[in-house]
Formats: C-alpha cells, structure tokens, sequence
C-alpha cells in the first residue's frame, strides 16, 4: 500500500465575509440639462438638493455656473450612518477651482461650511487630493496628496470610512493610504464622531467649458455588514479543509 505524504506550508492570509448594500447609486444618465434628481439612480435617497448643477447628457454630473457653491445634495437616511460606508465615485478634475464629494450630518450648502458638520470628504484640485475630516476651516486633519493625476484626467477613487474614525483610500485600484486617522469637530473647536446623513458633490468656481470642464460620474454610497475578517487562516489550515471536505464526500 502506497503512503501519501502532504507537506504544509504554514502562510497566513485573511478571510473576508464582508458583504455590502448599495444605498445610493447614479451613472447621470440622462438628457443635456436635465436636473441630476430625474438621473438613473438606484435609489435617490429620502430627498435631493439641487443647486446649479445638471446633467451634461453624457452620463456626468457637472455645473452649469461659476460659484462657489453649485452641489447636489442627498439626504442618505432618515438617522445618522453607524456602519463602515463606502463611497466610490468617477471624476474628472479640472485645472481651475476644485469639486469635492463626501459626507456631512446636516441639510446645509457646501462641504466647506461650518454648519454643515462635514466629514470625511474628498476635495480635488488640480494634480492633488485631500482627505478632510471636517470642514476645511478646522484643518486638523487634512491630509494632501499630491501628483497623483494630471489635470483634466478621469480617475475614479473609493473611500471607506470605519466608525473609529479611520479611512481606506484608494485610486484607481491601488491604495492610497490605509487606517489614516481623522479628526472631526462639531461645533467647530469640539472633538466629535463624524455624522454621515448626507453626500453633497460640490463644485468650487469651475470653469464650464464641455472640453475641461470638471465632473462626476458612477457614484456608489455602500453600507458593509461586518464582521469583514474572519480571522487568520493559513494554507495548511486550507488544505486541511479541502481534503476534509473531499473524503466526507
């Protein structure tokens, strides 16, 4: 009788579980000039805010002014967001003013306001990002990142946002960065939790030239049902499983 031998390298990886619900999504779909709220959105909140903002009739949110304060707001629940939340979004920067996306707790114009008790949120500028904790006033937490595109490029990033007040980012499928710690104040001054209740995308005195003109497009909120590891699991804990498996067949 012949013997089998199985050798078992002992390398460790994670297990995963983690599933996810999408709670918000819109690809902009829709005819030139055509309010974002009648766009294809899976689920389009509890309610909009619309201020010179349209679609572009190709599938991009864009602005159809030079303010400082041209959004599309989403009201995402009726009680603030506990969970981790994933936000994914497409945008094309542009080499003048900035747009931002991200969340905030109240009902308020523009990320960068005070009152709106925003946070985390993306700003893009031209060549660099940065990730705010709160509104750009407290900058106790801004984090850039600079030459990671070039103007006028399309990239589309994914941040996710853990109730300990950590952030994943990442661009284009490579990480950014991983656990980057934010700070939040609400009211300004006062350390506090970040509330997400609402995603604003917001336009900062952008040009609207259809040729450079900034934009967004795909933007996906995700609330992920934990726990998102299992545990450490190595090979030979994995073949030990399959071969189990096999024979109890």
């Amino acid at each position: 009788m012949k013997k089998i031998a199985f050798i078992i390298i002992a390398t460790e990886m994670f297990v995963s579980t983690a599933c996810a619900q999408i709670i918000y999504y819109n690809d902009f779909t829709g005819v030139s000039g055509a309010s974002p709220v009648s766009s294809a959105a899976v689920d389009p909140g509890i309610k909009s805010t619309v201020t010179r903002t349209e679609l572009d009739g190709s599938g991009h949110l864009t602005a159809n002014s030079v303010a400082a304060g041209d959004v599309y707001r989403i009201q995402l629940a009726a009680a603030p967001i506990t969970q981790t939340i994933k936000l994914t979004a497409t945008v094309k920067t542009s080499g003048t003013g900035w747009i931002a996306i991200g969340f905030q707790g109240d009902d308020v114009q523009k990320l960068n306001e005070p009152t709106a008790n925003s946070g985390p949120w993306l700003q893009f500028n031209s060549k660099a990002f940065t990730v705010h904790g709160g509104t750009a006033v407290s900058g106790i937490s801004d984090s850039v990142y600079t030459s990671k595109y070039l103007d006028n490029s399309v990239n589309t990033f994914e941040m996710i946002y853990y109730a300990n007040s950590t952030v994943d980012i990442s661009l284009n499928g490579s990480v950014v960065t991983n656990g980057l710690a934010i700070g939040h104040n609400f009211p300004e001054g006062t350390p506090a939790a970040p509330m997400i209740k609402y995603l604003q995308m917001q336009f900062f005195n952008t040009v609207t030239d259809p040729a450079t003109e900034p934009w967004f497009d795909r933007v996906t909120v995700e609330v992920l049902q934990g726990p998102y590891t299992v545990g450490m699991l190595g090979l030979g804990g994995l073949a030990l499983l399959f071969i189990r498996q096999r024979f109890a067949k």
